[in-house]
């Protein structure tokens, strides 16, 4: 059988789409592939960012049912490569069983299937067929954060094709991530008393707040018997230029993490706690806090009706069902929840994912290709 999403692949690779820059060049492409045929309605939804316009994109193929459309969502970006790279990120080079390349577990490999099995799809399929491939997931989220103005669906089967190495993953905890900035006066360390510096000092500051935060999240934790409890984090410190001087300022940037459990539903009223936590340790107003990235939990049973028509599926098609697992990051998931029932399968590679030489496994493209190609039939 010809393996088209190969090729497809190769050029996903090629097109630099990290998330720092546009993401037009590769939604272009994209958009290119499905021009060409009359049944296919493409539609592009242009988001203002820090890097100039991000792009997301929706691909529609009607069918003779709108009462449960087959939605296949994934993102565009990918991470930046990092300096280990010892192979041309944007060169993909394809072994006898993995392919290699920036983005080909996350997640331009699933969108390579994705894309094959739409443009392999009957003109007129049973029921509505999306592909829709948002901007920025890498990022601040701004293309699934924006995406929801442009959709009308309800009552869909969505196909998230984040890395999975081709097993069902039901879940996944919230997040709330922040940027603190504390604004001090830089001075000698030698002319400021032990107590004082305790008290203007900002890495003695974060050093209370960081124990305080770690406390609030102990004292708010709660223990799921698969997601674990909430997670702290903190993760990036940028203050002071030398020992003999207080920083005049300081950065820091942590996160929390949540199990899908009714006490972590709302994001909104987690904010406003730890931000009333944080307000009390710092005792001042020469701080400045943003929340730079949240985003809610998932879950999806084993019973829905999505899963069943999945193994059914993965039955018919390789003889056996597949496996599940459970994840802990975040992924869209939460939000294409608010239009129908939501499973995360793809083909990447767990562990090779934001890695230095990235990789796919060939099997696993294969694999969920087939799968891919007849949910649509079904």
């Amino acid at each position: 059988m010809k393996q088209n999403y190969i090729k497809i692949l190769k050029r996903l690779i090629s097109l630099n789409s990290v998330l720092t820059s546009s993401n037009q060049e590769i939604t272009d492409y994209i958009s290119s592939l499905f021009k060409l045929k009359h049944c296919y309605r493409v539609t592009t939804q242009s988001i203002k960012s820090s890097f100039g316009l991000l792009y997301n994109l929706i691909i529609k193929l009607p069918g003779s049912s709108s009462e449960k459309p087959l939605v296949f969502a994934g993102h565009s970006d990918t991470v930046p490569p990092n300096s280990q790279w010892k192979k041309d990120p944007f060169n993909a080079r394809k072994t006898s069983n993995k392919l290699y390349g920036l983005g080909s577990s996350d997640m331009k490999g699933a969108l390579a299937i994705m894309i094959d099995a739409m443009l392999t799809a009957p003109e007129k399929p049973k029921q509505d067929i999306y592909l829709i491939i948002t901007a920025d997931e890498e990022g601040m989220g701004l293309g699934i954060r924006n995406l929801p103005k442009k959709l009308k669906l309800k009552n869909a089967d969505i196909i998230i094709g984040e890395s999975t190495e081709g097993r069902i993953r039901l879940g996944q905890k919230a997040v709330l991530s922040y940027k603190l900035n504390v604004i001090s006066h830089s001075q000698h360390a030698a002319y400021v008393p032990l107590e004082q510096n305790q008290k203007i000092n900002p890495i003695q500051q974060l050093q209370k707040l960081l124990s305080g935060l770690t406390q609030w999240a102990k004292d708010n934790n709660r223990q799921h018997q698969t997601y674990g409890g909430i997670t702290f984090n903190p993760g990036l410190v940028y203050s002071g230029t030398n020992a003999n001087s207080l920083p005049s300022n300081l950065e820091a940037e942590f996160e929390f993490r949540f199990p899908p459990l009714l006490d972590f539903k709302n994001l909104d009223k987690l904010d406003k706690s730890i931000r009333t936590e944080i307000s009390k340790i710092l005792n001042s107003k020469q701080y400045k806090l943003e929340k730079t990235f949240y985003g809610g939990f998932s879950e999806t049973k084993k019973s829905s009706s999505l899963v069943k028509k999945l193994q059914s599926v993965a039955k018919n098609t390789t003889g056996k069902k597949l496996g599940f697992f459970n994840g802990l990051g975040w992924t869209e998931a939460s939000v294409y929840e608010q239009f129908g029932d939501v499973v995360i399968l793809g083909p990447g590679t767990i562990s090779a994912q934001h890695a230095p030489d990235e990789y796919v496994e060939l099997k696993n493209l294969k694999l969920i290709s087939l799968i891919y190609k007849n949910l649509i039939k079904v």
